[in-house]
């Protein structure tokens, strides 16, 4: 009797922590990563990462093309958006054949500035990129990407130098 009450109580306990963890949600925190950066469909380009995360291009030169795939994942909660912040005016950004993702995209987004907003049921997404070199400078990007997850937001810092060709 004593072991049958113990077995009983044993159940009962596993059944209330379970209960607690399953509420339907799961959290992780989204990420957002970049492919390999080619320049003039030629060269790899490495990337070097500080202390503060912040990842820095090799040097690219005025008139030089890259290009990368931005891919970001949320795993199993929803993808809100990715938002681009850029400071600096060195490098021309351009989401490469944008008509592509226009179908999971709402109204608001604007794929010139790479502001996205995606409609529901979407949690990863991979986004073709173009970096144009024009002129001497540095440029900051930060990709940044929301989700449903209260981890959420989550973003890659990158560092673009760009030097007068010689």
């Amino acid at each position: 009797m004593k072991r049958l009450s113990i077995l009983a109580v044993s159940v009962l306990v596993s059944l209330f922590m379970m209960s607690c963890l399953n509420s339907g949600q799961s959290d992780y925190t989204p990420a957002v990563r970049s492919s390999v950066f080619i320049r003039n469909h030629a060269d790899t380009l490495s990337l070097k990462a500080n202390d503060s995360g912040v990842y820095t291009l090799d040097t690219i030169y005025v008139g030089d093309t890259v290009n990368y795939v931005v891919a970001c994942a949320t795993y199993s909660n929803q993808l809100l958006s990715l938002l681009l912040s850029k400071e600096g005016s060195s490098v021309k950004h351009t989401i490469v054949k944008a008509t592509t993702i226009e179908y999971a995209l709402t109204a608001n987004s604007d794929t010139t500035a790479c502001q996205l907003y995606f409609n529901p049921g979407y949690n990863g997404v991979s986004i073709p990129v173009e970096l144009v070199a024009e002129h001497h400078g540095t440029t900051a990007l930060t990709y940044t990407v929301s989700s449903e997850s209260k981890f959420s937001p989550a973003d890659m810092k990158l560092s673009v130098i760009v030097e007068d060709k010689q």
